[in-house]
């Protein structure tokens, strides 16, 4: 230990080098006695004897020593003068981090920093919970090097139903050692045992990221940027487009959840492992993606999103003339005007892939939209300046710096900034409809019924025979006791029946799992409902392997501090958790993988839509239909190796989605499911494109539950249906599903069909409608052999027509005379059908009633007006394929 002496010591040892210094220059410069050189030169000879340069060197090691020393004291690595006791510091807590921007019942992430001053590891673990819930706390395991600092993120919820009116969740982190063997809470810097920190709360309703190339050219990525905030403003939002920087990516999917777009335009995010699986996660779920693709390198892409990009990219060539052009279906507009660049602009030459193209230039993609699980990736291939405009004078103008910008975006960016920045959409079925499902499964066993119906006649005789017997006594006032006896022993039995079967019903664990997966990928986006059952109360070691998480509900508070500890990247459990007896559901979600690309794929033929399923187990593949947009569902038998064929006689009544006339309780269980999902007569559209279901066993999602727990449950599978072109001269059959119609507002029509709603209203009245059928591109062009059209109509009706449009004038193609029920109407002068420039085919249905069915005043007061209504109407086609 360094004392008082020893720095006395050295320090007048200084002094007097100093002072003996002083004076051999002072008599250098002087020169008093003798020849001046000869002076120096003797101070210069003291100076340079070995033993005094020995000496110097000596105490100026020491002084070194010293300022070391208390230097080092004052560090933040030396808390102590013993290693033993040099104790972890919480540098820094509940610091934003990752979106930065925290939506009630949304994970997101919390910065940490720790420092371990001591030359050994330590292991800490960091806890935080929020101030209005102190009784739940999310925490992380971490291993720190000696003298060393550690930066590290923590997964947080943030608790209730809206942000706080004050914009900010206050927070409350801890550190705790565990070198003891036990969590010992450890002081901040500041001397506090709780850092009290603040997180911004979600009020903005559209979050948007992006993450652009920081080493390119500062004039170009303005540009980029730019891009981002000029398509934002088209949209009447404000351009705030946030960056991420250096480590800039969670690495969990979970902590993107707040975040709704991402605009991608650099290849950083290659170089981030866990950036990479974190993005995919979140796009998985419903994220919104922007690739800028006259940005990236291909292999950036195959990181990113594997065998889902199924696009090529052929070359990248510059542009000094471009003209963008609309794409719908198999024809192309002009969208915008014919623009010139000085500079030439980059056009990444795509080819290939199943996706749908909004823009083209010279042929080529320019913009094209890709499905990827619930979520959508929105590719462009052109440079940046030839999406946006320099601003005129004749632009509308504003001062205000968040809505404005020296660009003006160009009308087709302005098309496709309406749909990327949309905020993110609910679940397809939100998983609390899985309770009631699931209680059914784990509900408790009832008495059987001959065991009641015996004791209900034991206790009727023993009335019976008791009162006949007391009679005879002539004692039948002692009935009044006898009775409640009997009536309570039978009543026993019962009761102590019914707690043995309470009791019966082992620990069990049910859940129901909704898994949505992309064409061609292996990664499967798992959310469900998992309802626990014990008899009593227990201590649960529920925990996770795969990064899921699963936060359990209890309505009953249980006086303790629950905490969900992280150990690794995708491992954690739950510590302190105690679950009350009965049923207890809690939701979860998690990203699996499996060991091959789970997929639905097929083309049109002969017999109707044949398809393909690839996936590990198809022998437990059941209860599977195809629903389309068009509301109408197929009922699909896979085959043992895959294969299915759908035609007409497949589609399924309104409202029933199970193929049978007799259901089961599993089967009526997930027809109700399949209502719940598939709506018919509201405005939610789902899917928005076709969509092979399925019914198999749960997926493995690494949660760990306690041993001796019966296990039940069942997963609804989603593939989105990959249609392929039917190669030219091939005869098709295409079923109703997949040709949707709406009708046509260009033609005078009487809105009997809602086009909302996909429902037909009632009238009293005749009425013509026109609908446009649309054809799958899939299938263009193609020559029309027959058309057929199903009705199912109720009410008064004498007449039904189908017509198509002749020079502005209708021409009757198919009819019949009082249709009652099902009819069925054939076209087979198909010649006279011809396709628009969009592949759709134009039809009237014109339904006529009796003239006295008419909305008089007469029929009003006699109360003899009819309502009629088609309950369905079905269109299908036969033809043959043409070469484009």
């Amino acid at each position: 230990m360094v004392t008082a002496e020893v720095l006395a010591s050295a320090a007048n040892s200084i002094i007097r080098r100093v002072r003996l210094f002083c004076y051999g220059f002072l008599a250098f410069f002087q020169g008093v006695q003798g020849d001046r050189r000869g002076c120096f030169c003797a101070s210069v000879r003291i100076w340079l004897r070995p033993s005094r340069i020995r000496m110097f060197r000596a105490r100026l090691l020491v002084v070194c020593w010293l300022s070391i020393t208390v230097a080092a004291q004052q560090s933040p690595f030396c808390t102590g003068q013993d290693d033993n006791v040099r104790l972890p510091v919480l540098q820094r807590g509940s610091m934003p981090a990752g979106v930065a921007h925290y939506v009630p019942q949304k994970w997101g992430t919390m910065g940490i920093e720790v420092v371990n001053p001591a030359l050994t590891a330590r292991e800490v673990i960091v806890a935080t919970h929020f101030a209005d819930n102190p009784d739940l706390q999310y925490a992380r395991r971490l291993w720190l090097p000696p003298l060393s600092t550690h930066r590290s993120t923590l997964l947080v919820l943030p608790p209730g139903q809206q942000a706080p009116e004050t914009g900010r969740y206050g927070v409350n982190t801890m550190l705790l050692d565990s070198a003891s063997g036990e969590d010992a809470l450890v002081k901040t810097r500041a001397g506090h045992m709780i850092d009290e920190g603040i997180l911004p709360a979600g009020w903005r309703p559209i979050v948007t990221k992006s993450i652009s190339d920081q080493d390119s050219d500062a004039d170009e990525e303005e540009v980029v940027m730019e891009l981002s905030s000029v398509a934002k403003l088209a949209t009447g939002r404000s351009r705030l487009v946030s960056e991420y920087r250096g480590d800039f990516l969670p690495e969990s999917g979970l902590g993107l959840q707040a975040m709704d777009q991402l605009i991608l335009s650099s290849d950083r995010i290659a170089e981030d492992t866990a950036g990479l699986a974190a993005v995919r996660d979140w796009l998985h779920s419903g994220g919104r993606l922007w690739i800028m693709l006259d940005q990236l390198e291909p292999e950036t892409l195959r990181l990113l999103l594997g065998e889902t990009f199924d696009c090529q990219v052929i070359d990248r060539v510059g542009l000094t003339e471009l003209q963008i052009n609309g794409k719908k279906q198999s024809f192309e507009t002009p969208d915008g005007e014919l623009r010139q660049f000085e500079e030439p602009v980059e056009l990444a030459r795509v080819m290939g892939g199943h996706c749908d193209v909004a823009y083209s230039v010279n042929g080529w993609p320019a913009a094209f939209w890709k499905k990827v699980g619930q979520g959508e990736i929105l590719f462009t291939t052109l440079g940046p300046r030839a999406w946006i405009r320099p601003r005129q004078a004749t632009d509308k103008q504003t001062t205000d710096p968040l809505f404005t910008s020296p660009y003006v975006a160009t009308s087709p960016l302005q098309t496709l900034a309406d749909r990327f920045f949309q905020p993110s959409g609910p679940p397809p079925i939100p998983v609390e409809h899985f309770g009631p499902i699931l209680a059914e499964q784990i509900g408790y066993h009832i008495a059987d019924r001959g065991l009641v119906a015996a004791t209900l006649a034991s206790f009727c005789g023993s009335v019976l025979f008791g009162g006949l017997w007391l009679i005879r006594r002539g004692r039948l006032e002692q009935l009044g006791w006898l009775g409640p006896v009997i009536a309570i022993a039978a009543a026993s039995v019962i009761a102590f029946k019914g707690a043995s079967l309470k009791q019966s019903v082992p620990n069990t664990l049910a859940e129901m799992q909704f898994v949505q997966t992309a064409a061609g990928s292996d990664t499967l986006q798992v959310s469900g409902l998992a309802s626990l059952y014990y008899q009593n109360p227990s201590q649960s070691d529920i925990g996770s392997t795969n990064g899921g998480v699963l936060v359990p509900h209890s309505d009953e508070p249980q006086g303790e501090v629950n905490r969900m500890l992280w150990t690794d990247l995708d491992s954690w459990h739950w510590q302190n958790l105690t679950l009350p007896p009965g049923e207890q559901s809690s939701a979860f979600e998690v990203t699996a993988t499996t060991s091959a690309p789970l997929q639905a794929k097929g083309r049109f033929g002969p017999g109707g839509f044949e398809g393909r399923v690839s996936a590990s187990s198809l022998d437990e593949l059941t209860d599977a239909i195809i629903a389309t947009p068009g509301r109408e569902n197929l009922a699909v038998q896979i085959s043992p190796t895959g294969t299915f064929t759908v035609h007409s006689e497949d589609v399924l009544p309104r409202d029933q989605f199970v193929a049978a006339t007799l259901l089961s309780d599993e089967q009526r269980r997930r027809q109700t499911v399949y209502r719940r999902l598939i709506p018919r007569g509201t405005d939610t559209v789902y899917p928005d494109r076709p969509t092979l279901f399925a019914w198999a066993p749960p997926v493995a999602t690494g949660f760990e539950f306690p041993e001796q727990t019966r296990k039940l449950g069942t997963a609804l599978f989603a593939m989105p249906l990959v249609m392929e072109r039917t190669s030219p001269d091939s005869q098709v059959a295409i079923p109703s599903p997949f040709l949707p119609y709406r009708t046509d507002r260009e033609k005078i029509s009487s809105s009997t069909y809602v086009n909302r709603t996909g429902e037909w209203v009632e009238r009293q009245s005749s009425t013509k409608t026109w609908l446009r059928v649309q054809f799958p591109d899939e299938v263009l062009p193609m020559k029309l052999d027959r058309v057929f059209v199903m009705v199912r109509i109720t009410g008064p009706v004498t007449r039904i027509e189908i017509a198509r449009e002749n020079e502005g004038e209708p021409v009757v193609i198919a009819s019949d005379d009082s249709p009652v029920g099902n009819v069925k109407l054939e076209i087979d002068r198909t010649e006279s059908l011809v396709f628009d420039e969009r592949g759709g085919l134009t039809l009237g249905v014109f339904v006529f009633v009796p003239e006295d069915n008419a909305a008089t005043v007469e029929n009003l007061d006699a109360g003899s007006i009819n309502l009629w209504k088609i309950d369905s109407l079905r269109i299908e086609a036969e033809g043959m394929t043409l070469n484009p």
